[in-house]
């Protein structure tokens, strides 16, 4: 990162929550094998059966939180969740529902100034700048972000120390 950090947005589909083992489990199929022409079915079954509350902590999701939370008091960023609303406008208000309680239950709440629900994918890129980074699962997500000017971790919950670790050796080093 060429500037100082000042906030890193942290998605929280499949980075904090298990939405993929979630998913499966309701619709009985992983996310991307899941037939495009049924999801709106789909997301409907999921959010109308509380998908998003009901999702499990990632196995390293609260170790992540913990140490990201632990590096923002270190060198004075902040943090805010970046999270999509699945593109279909029909359950926007159910999945801030239950992903703001999901977050609550967990103990990971930050606060409501502190939480974004963007349009979708997209609508993430929208929140890019110089001195912001985004740890997202989605390489697709960390791309639009990085063309559109801001900084982006890809985030596998297998890699949760080295990422940190990585972050780190960055916010120590940067100029």
């Amino acid at each position: 990162m060429s500037h100082i950090l000042k906030t890193l947005y942290l998605d929280m589909d499949s980075v904090v929550t298990d939405f993929e083992k979630q998913f499966a489990t309701l619709i009985g199929v992983r996310p991307e094998n899941s037939n495009k022409a049924d999801h709106y079915k789909n997301f409907s079954y999921f959010v109308n059966n509380n998908g998003f509350f009901d999702a499990p902590l990632m196995p390293n999701g609260r170790d992540l939180f913990n140490g990201l939370v632990e590096l923002s008091y270190e060198y004075d960023f902040d943090i805010k969740y970046l999270t999509s609303d699945g593109s279909i406008k029909d359950f926007r208000p159910q999945v801030m529902e239950q992903k703001i309680a999901w977050l609550q239950h967990h103990g990971l709440w930050l606060g409501e100034s502190k939480f974004i629900l963007s349009n979708g994918w997209r609508g993430k890129s929208d929140y890019a700048r110089p001195d912001v980074l985004l740890v997202d699962d989605s390489a697709r997500n960390c791309e639009h972000f990085t063309a559109a000017g801001g900084n982006a971790i890809m985030y596998l919950d297998h890699e949760c120390t080295k990422v940190l670790n990585a972050l780190r050796f960055t916010l120590t080093n940067a100029v």
